[in-house]
């Protein structure tokens, strides 16, 4: 029981990074265009699997 609770926790975790992390590049992208790049082909590649 515990062990699923911290599977639960670790991927709300996950998830909040990415909102954070794609938050992140949108307010600061500046010259970084690349990055932004490799987050969307990583979400789009994460969603089909």
């Amino acid at each position: 029981m515990n062990a699923n609770k911290c599977m639960v926790k670790s991927a709300l975790i996950k998830r909040f990074q990415h909102k954070v992390l794609a938050w992140f590049l949108l307010k600061y992208v500046g010259g970084d265009v690349s990055q932004m790049n490799i987050l969307v082909k990583f979400k789009t590649t994460k969603n089909k699997s």
